[in-house]
């Protein structure tokens, strides 16, 4: 539990910075992914177990969205769900995109993605863990934050 805190506060820190850092050149993205690969392998616990299960590595994911950045194609255009676009490196947004999809490489609902957008908004809760759980303890108005997920 406590790592997986880790990993979810480190993934907020990262995407936040992905939306201030220019990923305006491949070399760019490249480290931006690279970064985000380094703190799951750091902080992820259930590799093992997704490898035993699903046949996914840290290297397979690794050397495939680096092939994605490299020739700046995005994931639907890779799985053929679209025409591939002439494009010498993937827009900001389209790299954002892209990381959700790497993000759901690993099917597991507590691993996600989300890109910051003025639509965005945060709850301040307040939580403890407890006995190995982590429960909701408080809700803090002052951390509520209207501008930061869904609309109401």
């Amino acid at each position: 539990m406590k790592n997986l805190l880790k990993l979810v506060v480190a993934a907020s820190f990262l995407l936040s910075s992905l939306s201030a850092f220019a990923l305006d050149s491949k070399q760019a993205q490249r480290v931006a992914f690279e970064a985000m690969l380094a703190e799951l392998k750091t902080h992820y616990g259930m590799i093992k177990f997704k490898e035993e299960h699903f046949g996914i590595t840290y290297d397979q994911v690794e050397q495939k969205y680096l092939r994605l950045i490299d020739t700046a194609t995005t994931l639907e255009e890779d799985a053929g769900l679209q025409p591939k676009v002439a494009r010498d490196i993937l827009a900001p947004e389209e790299f954002r995109q892209m990381m959700i999809g790497f993000a759901a490489e690993f099917k597991d609902g507590h691993t996600n993605i989300l890109r910051q957008t003025k639509n965005a908004w945060t709850l301040g809760i307040r939580t403890a863990a407890i006995d190995g759980h982590l429960y909701v303890v408080g809700f803090n108005k002052t951390f509520f934050n209207p501008n930061s997920t869904y609309p109401p």
